[in-house]
């Protein structure tokens, strides 16, 4: 898939990766799964999950995000 190819490019660049719609098919080990697992354990640092609101412990508690910080999509309109 292109997609995750894209996402594996960028893990070798500097700055922050952003993986846009994390939702019930990477919950199933779908999808993205492999490739946000990845992420999560080399990238952990600049790496931004865009999440539906509903889904967002879900995805903390499935990929085991210890250090995770929630910016609601009203945050970042205020920017």
């Amino acid at each position: 898939m292109k997609a995750i190819k894209t996402i594996q490019d960028s893990m070798n660049e500097k700055g922050c990766l952003i993986i846009d719609e994390i939702g019930p098919l990477e919950l199933r080990k779908e999808g993205f799964y492999k490739v946000i697992k990845q992420s999560v354990k080399d990238y952990a640092s600049g790496l931004v999950l865009v999440v539906r609101n509903d889904l967002v412990d879900k995805v903390i508690a499935f990929f085991e995000l210890k250090q995770s910080k929630i910016i609601t999509k009203e945050q970042i309109e205020q920017l």
